[in-house]
């Protein structure tokens, strides 16, 4: 008798409204480097709420079993700060840094952060 196998995806591809997805820390190394191109010219760095966000996963992705509430207003933050700093890059990219300063990698994730951001609202 032959059994029938289940169809699996890729354990290194997570789930697309995966919390942890949301939680990049990314966008603000982004906009570290590229402040530092334009450090002469800006009177302040943009705000990024780095540890805010950071808590506000956490509080959610340590929870044993998260209600569907506490999942839905924790995906809600998460994109409201991806919001804010893809802003943030985008102004900063208008007053004149350049994406050349950013390694392959960081440009892949900042399209995997833009693209997240499209998905999910």
């Amino acid at each position: 008798m032959l059994k029938k196998r289940k169809k699996q995806a890729p354990a290194d591809i997570s789930y697309p409204t995966d919390l942890g997805l949301l939680n990049q820390e990314h966008t603000e190394r982004i906009i570290d480097l590229l402040y530092e191109e334009l450090k002469g010219t800006l009177e302040k760095k943009p705000r990024t709420y780095r540890e805010k966000a950071r808590k506000d996963y956490l509080d959610v992705a340590k929870k044993r079993r998260p209600s569907q509430n506490e999942k839905r207003k924790s995906i809600k933050k998460q994109l409201q700060y991806i919001k804010r700093n893809l802003a943030h890059i985008n102004q900063l990219i208008k007053l004149g840094s350049s994406l050349e300063k950013l390694t392959n990698r960081q440009y892949e994730m900042l399209l995997v952060a833009s693209e997240i951001y499209r998905q999910q609202l």
